[in-house]
């Protein structure tokens, strides 16, 4: 069962991000399911769903055994979630025209839940999603829903000499156990992260 953002490259449909790639289209058999059919693994296979990593669509409680993922960040494919860029003549106008007692909550992150008369007209658009907060939204989220002894295992860019483990995106319910690096070239690496849930996620985590 997986999630992407973006339709067409849940599904593998459109252009190929591969910067090496010569086809104009993605194949076939590029997408999830192909892939897991490679390892035999294709009666596993559920769906691939349509939604925003930092709009969680899930339940928080514990459903997975384990979460594996290759995080955008920014080379293929652009971190984006839902929401619009602050200046967007169209949103401001809607903002300044809601009635008393809708404002925003200045705590409240950069993007903007539109109201019912807007959903209607209006497919939701993209704006940037921070790196540091796609790394903090991931670690919680797999507190939240792994089970007990579940894994997170997720791909993290970095400059070699400013990686050390002690920076890594953490959580109290989860622990590093492996940490392998690939490099990319002489000075940038993305290293394979290894996270296993050893406490119960509770709202004071």
């Amino acid at each position: 069962l997986g999630s992407d953002i973006d339709w067409s490259l849940a599904h593998g449909r459109g252009r190929p991000s591969r910067a090496y790639s010569q086809e104009q289209w993605r194949g076939k058999d590029d997408n999830v399911k192909a892939n897991l059919k490679q390892y035999n693994l294709d009666n596993e296979y559920i769906d691939m769903l349509v939604s925003d990593a930092s709009r969680s669509v899930w339940r928080n409680t514990e459903l997975f055994d384990a979460i594996v993922t290759d995080p955008p960040y920014g080379v293929r494919e652009g971190p984006r979630k839902v929401g619009y860029r602050k200046g967007s003549p169209y949103i401001e106008q809607n903002i300044e025209n809601k009635p008393p007692g809708n404002e925003k909550d200045e705590d409240s992150n950069d993007s903007t839940d539109l109201d019912s008369d807007m959903e209607q007209i209006h497919y939701p658009s993209m704006c940037s999603y921070n790196m540091s907060d796609i790394f903090s939204d991931l670690v919680r989220f797999a507190a939240q829903t792994l089970v007990l002894g579940g894994h997170l295992v997720y791909w993290l860019p970095s400059i070699k000499e400013e990686f050390h483990q002690s920076t890594l995106p953490n959580h109290p319910c989860l622990s590093v156990i492996a940490c392998s690096e690939q490099p990319l070239s002489i000075s940038v690496s993305r290293y394979l992260i290894t996270m296993q849930k050893n406490l119960p996620w509770t709202p004071d985590t």
